[in-house]
C-alpha cells in the first residue's frame, strides 16, 4: 500500500472527490474509479469512505483478500459506520472466516437495529456457521422490517429448510412470489420451489415468466429442466422445439432438446442446425459449450464416436477455463493429503470404540460413490419399496467438516454425537414420515463415512461402483448445471477418482460388513433381480416387486440422470468406454482389462 500523503484535503474538495469516484464506480467505470478512491486515500489516509470504496471495489473484481484489508481499515477508521461493517461482513463470509463474519455482522445489527439489510447480512453469517435456527430468526427479522423484499422471504425459507422444517418453508415461498415482479428475481424463487418440492408452484411462476418475457431464454431454459426432472420429456422436448423455431439461436434449447430422448437418423436436420450455430463467433464461451454438449451426446446416439468426442472435449474445455477464471480449482496436494488423514486416524479400533456412543436408529440408507456410477438408480430402486422413502442429495454431512478435526484429535463428544443424530433424524422425519428406511444418495457422503458411521454406527451404507472409464467419460460427457471443481481436465478426474477408490478401499476395511455394502453397476445389469434382491435384503426390509422397475418411480429426479433413471436398466451403459477407446487419453489409465 502506497505511503500516505500528510497534507489533508478540505472537508468540501474531499466528498466531491468521494462523490466523483462513487459516481464511477456506480457507472461501471472500476478502474477509474479505484484511481480516483486510492488518490483520496493518499491524500486523506484517515478518510474511512474512501477505504470501504476502495474494499467495494476491490471484491467486486474478485480480489476478496485486498477487499478485505480496505474494508478492516475502513472499520478501524470509523467503527461506527454500520455500512463498512456489513460489507466487511460479507467478505469474511466469501473467504471462510465465518466466525468473524459474524462477530462483525452482529455488530452492524447493534448499530443499526432498524436495517433489514444488517439483519439478512447477520443470517447469512449464521447459515454459514450452521446456527440455522438463529439465521430463520435474522431472516424473519428482516423480512419483518422490509415486507415488501421477497428476498428475505427466500433466504427464510432456505433456513426453514434447512431445519427441516419444509411446510414452513413452501409457505414463506409463496408469500415471496406474491412480493417478487422482476424476472431474475422470480428465477431465483422458482429455482428455489424447485430445491424445496415445489415443482407446480415453480413451473406455473415460469410459465408466466417466459409469457411475460418470450425473448428470455432463463424461463424456457429452467422450465424445461424441470419438465425433464419430472419425467415430462414429450412436454420438454415440445418447449424446446417451439423455443428453437421462436430463437433459433439458443444453444439452451438445443441442449434441452438433446436431453430429453435418444437422438436419431430423424433428427440430421437438427443436428446440421447446431453445426452452424457453433460455426458462430458471436456465441458466448457458455453458450458454445452448451452446443459442444449438445452435439457431442447427438453424435454419441448416432454412434458417430470419433465426432461426439470432438465435441465433448471442446465442451470441456471451455468449462476447464470458467473454472479458472473463477477460482474453482482442485488442489491435488491438499485433497491427497486429506485422503491421507483419514486413512491414517480411522482404524478400525478407533471407528469401534467411536461407534459406541453413538446412535442406535437403522433408519438411514447412505449411497455413495463417484458422481455418475449410479447412486440415482438405486436411489430409485429403493425407494420404489413402500417401506423406503427418499431422501435425495441431502447436503446434511458435507456441512459438518469442521467436526472432522475433533473426530482425528481425539474423538467426538457423546453429546456432539446425539446432536448429530438428533438433527439428521428430526431431518428423515420431515422428509418422508412413516418410512422404516431413508435413503440420503449424496454421493460425496464417501468422505464423510468416519462421522457419519460414528454418529449412526447402526445405518446401512451401500456404495455404487461402476467401471472407471465408465465412471470418468460419463463425468466428461456430462453438462452440470454446477461443474464440479476437478472436472473439465482428465488428468484432474482420474486423480479425484484415485483418491475416491483409496478411501473406499480403506472404508471396506475397517466398517462392519453388515453394515457396507458394494456392488457393481455391471453387476446390476448382468443380474438385475440378483442384485435388487441382494439390496433390499440388505435394508431390512420385506422383498417387493415394484423394486425391480425402478423406471416405473415418478419422484422427482433433479439430477443429470433425470432421463436415464426412467428408462429400463439397459446393457449399453456398460463398456461404453469401448466406442471411445482410441480416444481415453488419461482415462486410459483407469483401464481393468
Amino acid at each position: 500500500m502506497p505511503k500516505p500523503r500528510t497534507d489533508s484535503v478540505p472537508a468540501r474538495e474531499r466528498d466531491a472527490r468521494l462523490r466523483e469516484a462513487v459516481s464511477l464506480y456506480s457507472a461501471g467505470r472500476l478502474a477509474e474509479a479505484e484511481a480516483a478512491a486510492k488518490k483520496l486515500h493518499e491524500r486523506e489516509p484517515r478518510f474511512a469512505p474512501a477505504a470501504h470504496l476502495l474494499g467495494v471495489i476491490a471484491a467486486r473484481t474478485g480480489r476478496i483478500e485486498a477487499g478485505i484489508e480496505w474494508l478492516r481499515q475502513a472499520v478501524a477508521l470509523d467503527p461506527l459506520q454500520a455500512a463498512s461493517r456489513n460489507e466487511f461482513a460479507a467478505q469474511l463470509r466469501l473467504s471462510g472466516r465465518i466466525a468473524e463474519s459474524v462477530a462483525e455482522a452482529r455488530e452492524a445489527v447493534r448499530l443499526t437495529p432498524s436495517d433489514a439489510g444488517a439483519h439478512n447480512n447477520l443470517g447469512a453469517s449464521l447459515m454459514a456457521a450452521e446456527a440455522c435456527e438463529e439465521a430463520a430468526g435474522a431472516f424473519a427479522r428482516a423480512a419483518e422490517l422490509a415486507p415488501t423484499v421477497a428476498a428475505y422471504r427466500m433466504n427464510l425459507a432456505a433456513a426453514r429448510w434447512r431445519l427441516g422444517e419444509r411446510d414452513e418453508a413452501r409457505a414463506v415461498l409463496r408469500q415471496a412470489a406474491d412480493l417478487e415482479t422482476g424476472v431474475p428475481g422470480r428465477l431465483r424463487l422458482a429455482l428455489a420451489m424447485r430445491e424445496q418440492g415445489l415443482a407446480e408452484d415453480a413451473e406455473r411462476l415460469l410459465r408466466r415468466v417466459a409469457a411475460a418475457k418470450p425473448d428470455d431464454p432463463s424461463a424456457h431454459d429452467l422450465l424445461a429442466t424441470l419438465l425433464r426432472e419430472g419425467g415430462r420429456f414429450a412436454e420438454a422436448e415440445t418447449l424446446c422445439r417451439k423455443r428453437i423455431a421462436a430463437a433459433p439461436k439458443d444453444a439452451a434449447a438445443y441442449l434441452g432438446l438433446t436431453l430429453t430422448r435418444r437422438m436419431t437418423e430423424l433428427d440430421r436436420p437438427l443436428v446440421t442446425a447446431m453445426e452452424a450455430l457453433a460455426a458462430d463467433a458471436g456465441l458466448s464461451p457458455r453458450e458454445r459449450a452448451r452446443l459442444d454438449y449438445a452435439l457431442g451426446k447427438s453424435a454419441d446416439d448416432l454412434g458417430e464416436y470419433e465426432r461426439a468426442i470432438r465435441h465433448f472435449d471442446r465442451a470441456n474445455a471451455g468449462m476447464a477455463q470458467a473454472l479458472e477464471k473463477s477460482g474453482r480449482k482442485l488442489d491435488k496436494a491438499r485433497h491427497a493429503a486429506n485422503i491421507d488423514r483419514m486413512i491414517a486416524r480411522f482404524g478400525e479400533g478407533y471407528l469401534e470404540r467411536e461407534s459406541a456412543t453413538g446412535s442406535d436408529s437403522e433408519r438411514p440408507v447412505f449411497i455413495v460413490g463417484m458422481i455418475r456410477s449410479g447412486t440415482t438408480l438405486t436411489e430409485q430402486i429403493l425407494s420404489a419399496h413402500p417401506m423406503i422413502g427418499a431422501g435425495g442429495e441431502l447436503a446434511f454431512w458435507g456441512r459438518q467438516g469442521a467436526l472432522l478435526a475433533d473426530l482425528e484429535s481425539g474423538g467426538l463428544a457423546a453429546e456432539t454425537k446425539q446432536r448429530l443424530a438428533s438433527q439428521y433424524s428430526g431431518l428423515l422425519d420431515r422428509l418422508a414420515p412413516g418410512a422404516v428406511r431413508v435413503t440420503d444418495k449424496m454421493p460425496t457422503n464417501y468422505l464423510m463415512l468416519g462421522l457419519i458411521h460414528a454418529a449412526f454406527p447402526r445405518a446401512r451404507i451401500i456404495h455404487c461402483r461402476r467401471d472407471p472409464v465408465d465412471t470418468c467419460l460419463s463425468i466428461w460427457f456430462t453438462p452440470f448445471e454446477d461443474l464440479p471443481d476437478f472436472a473439465g481436465d482428465r488428468d484432474s478426474i482420474v486423480f479425484y477418482y484415485e483418491q475416491y477408490a483409496r478411501i473406499m478401499a480403506h472404508w471396506h476395511k475397517v466398517l462392519p460388513p453388515e453394515r457396507f455394502l458394494e456392488f457393481d453397476y455391471e453387476d446390476l445389469i448382468a443380474d438385475r433381480e440378483g442384485v435388487i434382491r441382494r439390496l433390499i435384503a440388505f435394508c431390512g426390509v420385506p422383498w417387493d416387486e415394484a423394486c425391480l422397475n425402478p423406471e416405473g418411480n415418478r419422484r422427482v429426479v433433479a439430477t443429470p440422470s433425470a432421463w436415464q433413471v426412467r428408462q429400463p436398466v439397459y446393457r449399453t451403459s456398460a463398456g461404453r468406454w469401448r466406442n471411445y477407446a482410441d480416444h481415453l487419453g488419461a482415462f486410459a489409465r483407469l483401464r481393468r482389462d
